[in-house]
C-alpha cells in the first residue's frame, strides 16, 4: 500500500466516480482503476462492489475511508504548518544578548517581529558574550549577539556563523587634568 494508492481510493470516495477521482489527480480513469485494483490486492479487502460499470464502497470500504480521511486531514495539517513556519506565523525563537543590548536594542527589535508574527513565540536570555558563543555552538539558541572582535577571515568557531552586524564606538569619560586625558585614542 503507498499514498498514491490512498490518494486515489479518497479521491472515488469524494468524487463518487473513477472518472471524477482521475479528473480530481489529473490522471487516466485506467491509473486510478490500477490504483484501487492494487489497494485491494495489498489490503486483501474489496473496498467497492461493481454494480452496472458503478462502484459502491463496501462496509470495509467506509470504514476505512473514515481512517484515511483522518491520515489526510493530519497530511494536510503537516503542510499547513509547514507553510506556517516558513513563513514565520509559528513557533519559537530563542535569543541571546548581551545585558546593554538586551536592555532596549532587543525588546524593541523583538517587539516590531512580535506584531508582525504575533504567534511566535520569543525569548530573550541575557548572557555574558562567552555564554552568547558557548550557547550558539551548542545550538541552545536561534541566534545570539555578542560583543567580541573578530575578523570576518579569521573567526573559527565550530558550529557558528559569525557576521558583524554592527560596530559600535568607544568613549572614555575622564577628568580634564587626568594623565590619559590629552591622548586622541586608547588602546
Amino acid at each position: 500500500m503507498n499514498i498514491r494508492q490512498l490518494e486515489a481510493y479518497r479521491a472515488v470516495m469524494v468524487a463518487g466516480s473513477v472518472v471524477g477521482a482521475a479528473e480530481l489527480l489529473e490522471m487516466s480513469q485506467p491509473a486510478v482503476t490500477r490504483l484501487l485494483q492494487k489497494l485491494e490486492r495489498d489490503l486483501n479487502l474489496a473496498l467497492f462492489d461493481r454494480r452496472s460499470g458503478r462502484l459502491v464502497p463496501t462496509q470495509e470500504g467506509i470504514l476505512l475511508y473514515e481512517e484515511v480521511e483522518k491520515a489526510f486531514v493530519s497530511v494536510d495539517r503537516i503542510s499547513e504548518i509547514a507553510r506556517d513556519l516558513k513563513s514565520l506565523d509559528v513557533g519559537t525563537l530563542s535569543i541571546a544578548s548581551l545585558p546593554l543590548l538586551a536592555l532596549d536594542f532587543i525588546p524593541e527589535a523583538v517587539a516590531e517581529f512580535s506584531r508582525r508574527h504575533p504567534a511566535v513565540k520569543v525569548t530573550i536570555h541575557v548572557q555574558m558574550s562567552s555564554k552568547v558563543e558557548e550557547w550558539a555552538a551548542a545550538q541552545l539558541i536561534d541566534f545570539g549577539i555578542a560583543d567580541f572582535p573578530f575578523e570576518r577571515s579569521t573567526f573559527e568557531r565550530p558550529g557558528i556563523q559569525a557576521d558583524e552586524f554592527c560596530s559600535t564606538p568607544y568613549m572614555v569619560a575622564l577628568q580634564a587634568d587626568h594623565p590619559l586625558a590629552t591622548r586622541t585614542a586608547l588602546t
